[in-house]
């Protein structure tokens, strides 16, 4: 939110963050029954589709969800736009990826209309894809930590501390968050494997499977992230993020945000508490058992884990 529009999110109850969420979970359920149709309510011609529906028709106990989609696709996409046009216009300096976009509109001679409508549909996909993957990120990464994996680092110190970026792209590789990735349309006739995809055609990349691809990651269901450090403890040159952000035109426009900043929490995290297994009540620890579960990006189900200050003044550091 702060990237995009410029706005700090209220602790509880944010009034833009709050819509967002319960559409999210809406086409993201958790409860493996509620499958089939929910899980494809973010994509707009189902939830119109949705509405027409008779109430006999099969599936169209769901049309309530469509509704509740609708009553609030506003408020995802208008209410944050029109915060960062409403501080501008008071004067108020609004530095946010919408706030310049808005600027930059008064120097052109564009159809105004069609050119807000513009910034609003790529905001609220940055804002959307941002949400969902970056908390999932946040939640794996606690995951990966606590099953094994004097002052706050900082940027100047991540090419010394190459192990915290294996870290993290072995954790984007075997969590998968996004594991059948975006659709996207072949541009023209293509050949594979003397199979015709014709132009025209959607095609969904399975980067799970390019991920568990045995022949590029041995034992691929292994957490491991020494497999992309070389013998000098370098991290290797080879680049797979379009394992996880993607490929082509509809690669993560967040990449590059969302690769520093995970790698600054990470680096925090570690610098400043220990992550192991949670001990029960016989003093044994734990055993984790990963599950996930979501839509579109895959979400780590709640684990216990235990997590420790490294030392006396780890809080006052973060503080």
């Amino acid at each position: 939110m702060a990237i995009t529009y410029g706005y700090d999110v209220a602790p509880i109850d944010d009034p833009f963050l709050t819509p967002l969420e319960v559409v999210s979970s809406i086409a993201s359920p958790h409860d493996a029954r509620e499958s089939g149709l929910a899980q494809h309510l973010s994509s707009k011609w189902v939830v119109g589709l949705l509405l027409h529906f008779p109430s006999w028709v099969p599936g169209a106990d769901l049309k309530p969800l469509a509704d509740r989609c609708r009553e609030l696709s506003p408020k995802i996409r208008d209410a944050p736009f029109d915060f960062v046009k409403e501080s501008l216009a008071k004067g108020i300096d609004n530095d946010s990826m919408v706030g310049q976009l808005l600027k930059d509109e008064r120097l052109g001679a564009q159809d105004q209309a069609a050119y807000e409508q513009n910034i609003k549909d790529c905001a609220v996909s940055n804002f959307i894809a941002g949400t969902d993957t970056s908390q999932t990120q946040s939640t794996l990464n606690t995951l990966i930590m606590a099953l094994g994996g004097t002052g706050l680092p900082s940027f100047d110190d991540r090419e010394s501390l190459n192990y915290i970026d294996a870290l993290l792209v072995e954790a984007l590789r075997w969590g998968s968050l996004v594991p059948m990735a975006i659709p996207h349309m072949v541009a023209k006739d293509d050949v594979f494997e003397q199979r015709l995809i014709p132009k025209g055609s959607v095609i969904i990349p399975n980067l799970w499977g390019m991920a568990r691809d045995e022949d590029r990651f041995p034992d691929p269901s292994a957490f491991k992230p020494e497999r992309h450090l070389d013998a000098d403890g370098k991290l290797r040159s080879e680049d797979i993020s379009g394992l996880y952000f993607g490929y082509g035109r509809r690669i993560c426009p967040g990449r590059y945000i969302a690769n520093a900043s995970t790698w600054l929490a990470a680096a925090y995290m570690l610098s400043m508490f220990q992550f192991g297994k949670a001990i029960g009540l016989a003093g044994y620890e734990i055993d984790i058992y990963p599950k996930f579960s979501g839509g579109v990006a895959l979400r780590p189900a709640p684990f216990r884990c235990r997590i420790t200050p490294r030392f006396e003044k780890a809080a006052e550091l973060l503080n």
